[in-house]
């Protein structure tokens, strides 16, 4: 790529290297436009003698088709590509999900700063139409050789598809009301916002045996399972992990480095994901529970690392009980 000086004549079919003003300083040629005939009449009418252009030599691709050509080989499922305009193409959902980033794939596709891509948080819950990636080219072409050869997803949008969520009230009898009037109006504003809802209700004591004979009743008629009670779950030998184990089904982790939220409990029941809400679900203030909620009815399970991994940026400021 190099930079000249010439003629309006001699630049027919070459880049234009910043805008191209008449003496008033209006605007003629925008930055990046190829100049045609038509560009040159009007340049010599106003009697602009001297432009600068961008000449691309031959292995070299063009902005427009270099960010359009780095969207189409990074842009997973559940997403569009735009239109690339000034050397940037926008990538959008395509329906409402959570966001899913390859951070190794996302830095090594940053390694060339000529080529960027920058996207939304992983994990952001996002509706469609919605920007979540941009690819931009900075100069005006690039080598042909540092565009990517093979597709390699970078970002991805999941759907919500564990929608019909059963709900375990855990606790004594006399603080199933109270538990209920607490816990659920801000759980079901969140499923909500996720296209979920509340299909079915069990109330059961603090008891190993009784919980999970309530989780097996709920694990087989809904695809998503939560506990609310009085208090949170303190440790993986109180009764609530206990009816996970003995309903047959496994803790992938108790306690979350994420504040509010830290007593958060996750497992499975079979095929079907568990959640012991903490007893932050109750603010509607930001909490572990929007962190972990919209993951589990897009049926992507967090690990154990995973969690971990919340510890950068866990501190979120809302309301601990």
């Amino acid at each position: 790529m190099r930079y000249v000086t010439c003629t309006p004549s001699a630049a027919i079919g070459q880049i234009a290297r910043a805008n191209i003003s008449n003496h008033a300083g209006q605007r003629i040629v925008a930055k990046g436009h190829r100049l045609t005939e038509y560009d040159v009449e009007r340049l010599q009418r106003e009697q602009v003698v001297a432009v600068d252009i961008v000449i691309t030599e031959d292995g070299e691709v063009d902005e427009n088709p270099a960010a359009a050509h780095v969207a189409q080989h990074t842009c997973g499922t559940g997403m569009t590509v735009a239109s690339a305009r000034h050397g940037r193409a926008d990538m959008y959902a395509s329906h409402a999900g959570v966001v899913r980033i390859d951070l190794p794939a996302l830095i090594t596709a940053n390694r060339n700063p000529s080529v960027t891509l920058a996207t939304i948080r992983d994990g952001s819950v996002v509706i469609p139409g919605q920007r979540i990636a941009s690819v931009k080219i900075l100069p005006f072409a690039v080598p042909q050789y540092v565009l990517p050869t093979e597709s390699q997803p970078v970002v991805r949008v999941l759907p919500f598809v564990r929608c019909a969520v059963g709900v375990l009230v855990v606790g004594a009898p006399a603080t199933y009301e109270r538990i209920c009037h607490s816990h659920l109006p801000p759980l079901v504003e969140r499923l909500t916002v996720y296209g979920a809802q509340k299909t079915y209700e069990h109330t059961c004591i603090a008891a190993a045996d009784d919980i999970a004979s309530g989780l097996l009743l709920l694990s087989n008629i809904c695809n998503f399972v939560i506990s609310i009670s009085e208090t949170s779950v303190m440790g993986v030998a109180e009764a609530i992990p206990s009816g996970v184990i003995a309903a047959g089904g496994h803790i992938i982790r108790h306690g979350a480095p994420v504040e509010p939220g830290n007593m958060m409990l996750v497992g499975r029941i079979a095929a079907v994901p568990f959640m012991a809400a903490p007893g932050c679900i109750r603010n509607r203030a930001r909490n572990v529970v929007d962190l972990l909620l919209p993951r589990l009815i897009a049926d992507d399970i967090p690990d154990a690392d995973d969690i971990a991994a919340w510890a950068h940026g866990g501190l979120l400021g809302g309301i601990d009980d």
